[in-house]
């Protein structure tokens, strides 16, 4: 089975010709009614495989080892005994060879298993399924996630399965010409039917319907094919009358249209178009071989418009009604084919440089250096200085200050006025430029300004360049001085009209819809936007503001009312100003200083977190209000239940308590450890461990000893959520910022394994190693949605904060 994938880059010459043949005009019975395919049908085009050169030996046809027509583009893909795969396109203008290696993203890890040994075919388990059966000719079945690209299941069975194809079973036929029926889920026999006496040769199956061909075996000699197609009912699970094909039938499709037709086909060419429910009437045609005996696929378009037919001489014929209407699939998507490689151009540039100027000019005239091209780089240049090595220099003179203007009295020498105090003695302000080094995205025009006046098209075309250029940033040795222009503070231009003036779209023209910045409380915005792109809590938020809550300040009715607005806006900008209102409304929300109001001092960074704890915690208790009894739906989504387990070091009483909670503060413990016996980096898995466990010692209260004594205290987990939300804590703990500094620290993914109230934390090639071994029947895995950052150069901008979303 071949799905499609780009097109490789070589490309093989190939001549492509039409071969117009004897017209057909033929009528099919459809569920015994007549149904006129009134189409001629012929061979459109004849495909030679290039001869294949093996060790020295003569040039040989190219064995084709399959054919497969492509569900999402127009493309024939062909596969090769040789490891090859190319494909063939249905566009006149580029019908052309284009062959590649073929590669399996997942073919390392999956080839080392020492049990393949004798794999022979494969099919889904359903329609949108990621997961499919792998058999062959030994005792063991594959179930394996082609998404993940890993072994779910190993499955023993005593049959040599051959074939397989899908269609409401797993109809899997095995070499002694039986097909088994296997049911999806359970991958249960549910009835055997012996189609033939020996092995098969081709079956295929579509609606309700399978078709099979196969061998039959003889008292004496070898195998022959059979002159009956067998048919089978999916539905009533019933043999039906046969199609009778008096040639041999190798290979046989069913139309993908019409569910009660098939096409049948022999090793010497002839095809035969017929009615599974009525047999007995037929249409026959015949391709032209190569040689006798040759036929060896038949494959059928999505479309139902052509079909492709390859013999043992390398030979691929199309068959359709007509080359210019000519569609392998219903919608097809349009094909990325590879750039044209154009060959460089030969410059004659002199190596002798000491050739004087002079000398050069009364001599031949040379190619100057400026003309060769600049090669692609990846890398910041040598001549990218940073920001903090640039220096300002030859600033015009500081303006004088009006106050000492207005009294200036004449003197002997010059003027003098009384020194205005506003600055110390000997103290100047400093003068400099922000964004002096040509960075800084100029600011677009008003709305009104561009209805008033047209703009050059010139000048259209470089504000548009500088956007798009600016909005990819490279990120490779930034410093904390060179903050790159896509994440630095952008100040809003207000005209008379008011915000509604400015041009957002000038900066943002994706689908994704921004947050207004000039609202109160528009520092949550990042963790609104990372709420919303949260598929389960986007859900419910959505599902609760459909309900029927009636709650004045109910922030989870707010923040579905707000997700429902970024989705529909399609990039448009929008405001969470009643979101914002409903905030800061909450009297808790005042009393922990959350809002700009109550704490002008606090920084984003500590302000951010603490209200991603409070909105988690009240966004709990509106769903609260309205749930039914026992729904503990939100609380699989973002509580994880643990108990705190508290033991007093004098007497040893211990005390247990509920202690859910729903987000984790990083603990960074493992850095207080000695250097010395620390032997390198903690790994963000070891912190997250730390965290869950949170082991402690304390000061607290004994009731067995009536007096504060030292107590230890730890977590025992009992189970995880589906969101897990980490709050970093750097705001205290200062000293582990360098760990999120280093590249790859923060993993994509990570694993937790909850077992006996411990927690095991697996990253990277740990995670990687207990999923192929199957050792994840207990375990969460979680992929990283997105981070909220605080933006901070220290440098002429204030800080502010951003949501990264993945």
């Amino acid at each position: 089975m071949i799905r499609a994938s780009n097109p490789p880059v070589k490309v093989f010459g190939c001549r492509v010709y039409l071969e117009k043949t004897q017209k057909f005009f033929y009528a099919l019975n459809i569920d015994k009614k007549d149904y006129l395919w009134d189409t001629h049908h012929y061979q459109v085009a004849r495909l030679q495989l290039p001869l294949s050169e093996k060790h020295g030996l003569p040039p040989a046809p190219t064995g084709i080892g399959t054919l497969s027509f492509d569900t999402q583009q127009e493309l024939l893909w062909i596969g090769t005994d040789s490891v090859s795969l190319s494909y063939y396109t249905c566009c006149p203008a580029l019908s052309d060879f284009f062959k590649g290696r073929a590669t399996s993203y997942y073919g390392s890890d999956l080839q080392n298993e020492p049990s393949m040994t004798d794999l022979k075919c494969m099919s889904f388990f359903g329609k949108n399924s990621s997961e499919i059966l792998v058999a062959g000719c030994q005792n063991v079945m594959y179930k394996i996630d082609v998404d993940k690209g890993v072994i779910v299941q190993e499955i023993p069975t005593q049959y040599e399965w051959y074939m397989m194809k899908f269609c409401r079973y797993i109809c899997a036929g095995t070499t002694s010409g039986a097909v088994h029926f296997l049911d999806p889920d359970t991958l249960v026999s549910i009835k055997t039917w012996q189609a033939h006496s020996a092995n098969l040769s081709d079956m295929d199956a579509q609606d309700s319907y399978l078709v099979t061909c196969g061998w039959s075996t003889r008292p004496y000699g070898p195998p022959t094919l059979e002159s009956f197609a067998k048919v089978y009912d999916l539905k009533k699970l019933e043999q039906l009358p046969p199609i009778p094909f008096h040639t041999g039938a190798a290979f046989v499709q069913m139309h993908p249209k019409l569910s009660t037709t098939s096409i049948v086909s022999s090793m010497s060419g002839q095809l035969q178009v017929a009615n599974i429910l009525d047999p007995n009437t037929s249409n026959l045609l015949q391709a032209n071989l190569g040689s006798y005996m040759s036929q060896s696929h038949l494959v059928l378009a999505p479309s139902g418009a052509a079909w492709a037919l390859a013999d043992l001489e390398g030979v691929i014929q199309i068959w359709a009604g007509s080359l210019n209407n000519l569609r392998f699939t219903e919608s097809a998507a349009p094909t990325e084919f590879a750039d044209e490689v154009f060959p460089l151009a030969f410059m004659d540039i002199d190596s002798d440089m000491s050739v004087s100027f002079l000398e050069k000019s009364s001599a031949k005239e040379l190619t100057p250096f400026s003309a060769v091209g600049m090669p692609y780089y990846r890398e910041k240049l040598l001549s990218a200085w940073p920001d903090d090595q640039i220096y300002e220099l030859g600033f015009l003179p500081r303006k004088i200050d009006p106050e000492v203007i207005k009294h200036m009295t004449p003197s002997a020498v010059g003027f003098r006025a009384p020194n205005p105090k506003n600055t110390l003695r000997n103290q100047m302000d400093r003068i400099s430029i922000v964004n002096s080094d040509g960075t800084a995205l100029a600011a677009p025009k008003f709305l009104s300004e561009k209805n008033r006046e047209a703009s050059s098209e010139m000048e259209k075309k470089r504000r548009i360049s500088d956007a798009e250029a600016y909005t990819k940033p490279d990120l490779a040795g930034s410093t904390k001085a060179d903050v790159p222009v896509m994440y630095r503070l952008m100040e809003i231009k207000y005209s008379r009209y008011g915000v509604d003036d400015f041009d957002f779209g000038f900066y943002n023209k994706t689908q994704y819809s921004g947050l207004e910045t000039h609202i109160t409380n528009s520092y949550l915005n990042p963790l609104l936007q990372l709420f919303k792109y949260t598929p389960l809590f986007r859900n419910i938020a959505l599902h609760h503001s459909a309900s029927s809550c009636i709650a004045e300040s109910c922030l989870l009715c707010e923040l579905g009312y707000l997700f429902d607005m970024l989705e529909k806006a399609e990039g448009q900008k929008c405001h969470a100003t009643n979101f914002l209102k409903a905030f800061s409304s909450l009297s808790e929300a005042s009393k922990l200083q959350l809002t700009e109001e109550t704490s002008p001092q606090s920084t984003l960074e500590a302000r951010i977190q603490a209200a991603n704890r409070f909105l988690l915690k009240q966004i709990g208790l509106d769903y609260q209000r309205i749930a039914l009894m026992g729904d503990n739906k939100l609380d699989q989504t973002l509580v994880t239940h643990a108990f705190t387990n508290m033991r007093c070091t004098s007497c040893y009483h211990e005390t247990l308590r509920a202690s859910p909670k729903t987000l984790v503060d990083l603990s960074y413990h493992a850095l207080n450890v000695n250097p010395r016996m620390r032997s390198s980096t903690p790994a963000f898995s070891r912190i997250l461990k730390d965290s869950f466990e949170g082991e402690n010692s304390q000061r607290m209260w004994c009731d067995r000893c009536r007096r504060y004594q030292p107590v230890q205290s730890w977590e025992t987990i009992q189970s995880v959520p589906s969101i897990l939300m980490i709050n970093t804590g750097l705001s205290k703990q200062t000293d582990a910022r360098h760990l999120w500094s280093i590249p790859g620290w923060l993993p994509e993914r990570i694993g937790l394994v909850v077992e006996k109230g411990r927690i095991l934390c697996l990253e990277g090639e740990a995670l990687r190693a207990a999923q192929r071994n199957r050792q994840s029947r207990l375990m969460v895995v979680y992929d990283l949605v997105g981070l909220v950052a605080d933006v901070n150069s220290g440098e002429h901008q204030k800080s502010h904060m951003v949501s990264l979303i993945n």
